[in-house]
């Protein structure tokens, strides 16, 4: 750490010892600090306006012997320190005697300088400036008894033909409210890597939104932006695990941030906090994992919630992406939880077209969304006014660009965005008049309406998240962040609310796809929205927030009935009452006719009783009456087949095989 104009003498001195000792420099082996940017940093509009001006200046005076080349600072670069250092000191001495008023003399010069004095030169500021005032004004802002005007620390390494080259995002604000370093106290940094997969555009895409706002956040100048560095990693889907593992090994990484797939899943050595996930997957009780958005399990709860109220008897689930049957499972217990079931699942490959399969009618649940998905979905709501799409918002939010396209192309697809639902714990990132906190730094820190984004808002959240927990940090690494994590529970950031966060095992009397104990997972307040409310944030939610407890029912262990079964057993026994009502007379008096069957013979000893009538000794003209099984033969033809007259007058038994005749 040297002043500029002590860089020419380090440079010159490093350069001996490597000549000494017939070694070689290696770039990037020296970093040096300064207190403004580089000459041949051109990303700051300060450097461009210096080396355009001293670019003209020595073209056009030749009396500079050795500096006639306007490149000399290029090839010299600690003469373009100097010639930077001189060229700022100017710009601050040209605004300081701009007004005549403070010229009369050299006191009231000087006594000008401290009077709260601050010079900006293009986006480069000198100051603030401060002489003697009262506690009360120090209070209230006021910079009191400081000379001191530079509060940016520029990193500057040493390159080939030791040539300054400028670091990137080697910048840092120190203090901007303190004068003095005294009473500055530095801890350990926070150094995190963004992944960004650059075989995947869409999380490409939405990492790099992710990081506008994450990067936002950084410089908006809370408190502790000086201990967060984020830096970029372009890794491929094949080789990320491979990519984060030498990345672990070489350097002190205290947390990854961007997008995370299966492969990176199973690295255990590595701290995740809200990672963007490529598909859909069931959450999972991961210590090394922590996740600030709504899981796939809490955003199933909250919309099954939701769909109770309409009783559905249809509803139909879509899937695309790994572990279909788990996840599936996954929607059907919510289901059941809330009194309904599914009656038909889909499970698509990556590549196959959501399009052909969606049905005509009923509530579809769609998990796995691609980017390609957008128009077919805004078409078949149009063509199909009976159907209403349950998506997730991890889903959409990645691929938000094309569904927002989509369903404001025409006013019918502006009006089937009220069937297509999701559920989120986000506020509406393009609210301007909302009372969100959150919204309102939000919008503070990234000025620009066309980078309000729903990824852009996540990676806000997540840095400011970073932001309160770093203080209350001194060391940091991945293991303490961790168990901050776990051991404060709930985390507070601004109006939003974070946890409960637990990794200690315990038994619950419920089934459940989480441990009531074991949670990795801090999304609370999540809310039910129509794409119109995406479109527009003045259209209300469908449901108010809730945080899900994410309690199933457990069909095996469950000892009473659904709601629905028990409706169904109330209906069928109101049934068959009403038909045993209007059936029953009818069934008494079929009984009441019907011939006594009891009283007849079973066995072949037992008497047979016969009716007589005043018949005399004519034969019967009935038939001949069927034979028990089991009795005796018939008689012989030449025995009386009938009594004698005097017992003709015996009372009528009710024979069942042959009736008396008249």
């Amino acid at each position: 750490m040297v002043p500029s104009t002590s860089v020419a003498f380090l440079l010159r001195s490093w350069r001996e010892a490597v000549l000494r000792h017939n070694g070689k420099l290696k770039p990037g082996q020296i970093i040096a600090t300064g207190t403004h940017p580089p000459s041949v940093d051109t990303r700051f509009e300060v450097v461009q306006r210096f080396r355009k001006e001293m670019n003209s200046f020595l073209d056009s005076n030749t009396e500079w012997i050795g500096y006639a080349k306007p490149p000399h600072f290029d090839d010299d670069s600690t003469m373009g320190e100097l010639m930077m250092l001189g060229w700022l000191t100017g710009e601050v001495l040209m605004q300081a005697l701009s007004n005549e008023r403070q010229l009369t003399n050299r006191t009231a010069f000087m006594e000008s300088l401290y009077k709260q004095r601050r010079y900006l030169v293009d986006e480069f500021v000198v100051g603030d400036f401060g002489g003697d005032c009262q506690e009360f004004s120090y209070q209230q802002g006021a910079m009191c008894r400081c000379n001191q005007g530079g509060n940016g620390v520029y990193m500057k390494s040493v390159g080939e033909g030791y040539r300054l080259e400028h670091v990137r995002e080697g910048f840092m604000m120190w203090g901007t409210s303190k004068c003095s370093i005294w009473g500055i106290k530095t801890y350990a940094p926070l150094k995190g890597y963004i992944l960004m997969m650059d075989d995947k555009s869409v999380a490409s895409r939405a990492v790099l939104q992710w990081s506008d706002g994450a990067f936002a956040t950084l410089a908006s100048g809370y408190e502790a932006e000086d201990r967060i560095f984020l830096y970029p990693l372009s890794i491929t889907s094949r080789g990320a695990a491979a990519a984060v593992r030498e990345i672990n090994d070489k350097q002190l990484v205290s947390v990854l941030f961007g997008v995370l797939n299966g492969e990176l899943l199973r690295l255990s050595d590595v701290t995740y906090i809200n990672p963007i996930t490529t598909k859909p997957f069931l959450n999972s009780f991961m210590r090394n994992v922590i996740h600030l958005s709504p899981t796939l399990q809490q955003q199933l709860y909250v919309l099954a919630m939701y769909l109770s109220n309409k009783t559905p008897d249809d509803i139909t689930v879509i899937f695309r992406g790994p572990r279909a049957s788990l996840a599936i499972d996954a929607l059907n217990m919510t289901l059941v939880t809330f009194g309904m079931s599914l009656k038909s699942k889909v499970v698509l490959g990556d590549e196959e077209s959501l399009e052909r399969v969606l049905p005509s009618s009923g509530y579809v649940f769609v998990i796995g969304l691609r980017a390609t998905d957008a128009k077919p979905c805004a078409k078949h709501l149009v063509a199909h006014s009976s159907v209403e799409l349950y998506v997730l918002f991890s889903d959409v939010s990645k691929v938000y660009e094309e569904f927002v396209e989509a369903f404001n192309e025409t006013t019918k697809t502006i009006a089937s965005a009220a069937r297509l639902v999701f559920a989120t714990s986000l506020p509406h990132w393009a609210d301007r008049d909302g009372p969100s906190e959150t919204l309102q730094k939000f919008h503070m820190a990234v000025r620009d309406p066309s980078m309000w984004s729903p990824m852009s808002l996540r990676g806000f959240m997540t840095a400011r998240l970073l932001q309160v927990i770093t203080p209350a940090m001194k060391k940091i690494n991945s293991t303490l962040l961790l168990d901050y994590f776990y051991k404060e529970s709930v985390i507070g950031v601004d109006d939003m609310r974070y946890g409960p966060f637990s990794d200690k095992e315990c038994v619950s009397g419920q089934a459940s796809l989480e441990s009531d104990c074991l949670t990795n997972f801090g999304a609370r307040d999540i809310a039910v929205w129509s794409m119109s409310r995406a479109l527009d944030p003045t259209v209300p939610v469908l449901q108010r927030p809730v945080t899900p407890s994410l309690q199933y029912t457990n069909a095996d262990n469950a000892k009473g009935l659904m709601p629905s079964q028990i409706a169904g057993v109330i209906i069928g026994c109101c049934v068959a009452l009403a038909l045993l009502s209007a059936l029953g007379p009818l069934l008494l008096v079929s009984l009441r006719n019907a011939r006594e069957h009891e009283k007849t013979p079973r066995e072949s000893t037992d008497p047979v009783p016969l009716v007589f009538s005043d018949i005399k000794n004519t034969r019967l003209p009935g038939p001949r009456p069927p034979t028990f099984a089991g009795s005796r033969p018939p008689q012989s033809k030449k025995g009386p087949l009938f009594f004698p007259k005097q017992c003709s007058k015996m009372k009528r038994s009710g024979n069942p095989y042959n009736p008396s005749p008249n």
